[in-house]
């Protein structure tokens, strides 16, 4: 996408202005995004210390929603979690040609997708539909929704950040991949 702040030897790690963000975000498209992360799976599956069907994808906000992609578009992953991606856009447009809802039919791996009941940017009947959709399509995932968490609930760096669910859904992730990367 579009850059933001570049880090100096004052400020190696810059603040991103929402603006900032919003840009980045926007210039961005799933095809690209999701080409360099098949291209980064190729590149594990290569590695002779890497089990190549034992590559799983874990994703936050955007990486969630793009883990999500992934997910249906690669044949290479065991297994995929999505912290709190979207999976609805707004508007379709050239860099977001299609919903992460309607890419689902193409799921070829367990998931685990996570989300805060109170997140104000997923609401719940978008996650209620992800969840039909993967029912109607029979496909291997677990939809959670943790009661009573906002958006960025496993950020300690955030407002947002709960403790109790984040070790409860820490538990759940360490399960579900020992689950899908176990021989």
């Amino acid at each position: 996408g579009v850059p933001g702040p570049e880090s100096t030897d004052a400020e190696p790690a810059p603040v991103w202005s929402v603006d900032q963000i919003r840009a980045a975000v926007a210039g961005l498209s799933d095809r690209r995004a999701v080409g360099d992360l098949e291209g980064a799976a190729r590149v594990l599956a290569e590695d002779p210390d890497v089990d190549p069907e034992r590559i799983a994808a874990v994703g936050f906000c955007m990486g969630g929603k793009l883990a999500l992609l992934l997910g249906c578009q690669s044949r290479r992953l065991a297994g995929v979690v999505d912290f709190y991606g979207k999976v609805r856009y707004a508007e379709l447009g050239p860099n977001w040609p299609v919903q992460p809802l309607e890419m689902t039919l193409n799921l070829s791996c367990p998931l685990l997708a996570v989300f805060g009941e109170r997140d104000e940017s997923i609401p719940l009947a978008d996650v209620e539909e992800l969840r039909e959709k993967l029912a109607a399509f029979s496909k291997p995932a677990e939809i959670v929704v943790e009661p009573g968490v906002g958006h960025g609930f496993l950020n300690p760096l955030r407002s947002t950040w709960n403790e109790a669910a984040s070790e409860r859904t820490w538990a759940r992730t360490r399960a579900f991949l020992d689950e899908v990367l176990t021989p």
